[in-house]
């Protein structure tokens, strides 16, 4: 993914996820998502989590989001703790550009990340970009597992 904030004349380039999230766990905050410009919904939750299929067995995936199986190409969008039962992950096609904005209150500050790297201070409704990235990730199989067997075996080391 690569995520742009024009405002700040800043991007990043992501394997996993990009994270917009407030520094206050003790109440949530509002996200606004548009895809290719049209609404998408409003989030009140502790933030959202944009990621890859890659990223989708990653944070996407404790935040309650679903495996994506690697080979497909799209972007899936997972709020965290949202605070409503209606709101779940969204799976956007793979040349979908999201456009998400947080809205803060006073005693609030918003961040982003990109793969869990160094958290980037954003204003007030600055807008955030993320889309497919010009980049290709070459995985080096090492094992002839398949990705369910490894997600499997992932999986129950958890479990244990």
């Amino acid at each position: 993914l690569r995520a742009d904030a024009p405002a700040h004349n800043w991007h990043q380039v992501a394997m996993n996820d990009v994270v917009l999230f407030g520094n206050s766990r003790l109440h949530p905050m509002d996200y606004t998502v548009y895809c290719d410009g049209a609404f998408v919904s409003r989030y009140r939750s502790d933030g959202v989590i944009i990621a890859t299929p890659t990223g989708s067995t990653a944070y996407s995936l404790s935040a309650g989001g679903p495996v994506i199986d690697p080979s497909m190409e799209c972007i899936l969008l997972t709020p965290i703790c949202p605070h409503s039962l209606f709101a779940r992950t969204v799976v956007f096609g793979g040349d979908a550009v999201l456009e998400a904005h947080a809205v803060r209150d006073e005693d609030s500050e918003v961040f982003l990340t990109v793969d869990g790297e160094r958290a980037l201070p954003v204003p007030d409704r600055c807008a955030i970009y993320i889309r497919r990235s010009g980049y290709r990730a070459q995985i080096i199989k090492l094992k002839q597992n398949n990705f369910y067997e490894v997600l499997n075996q992932k999986l129950a080391e958890r479990r244990s």
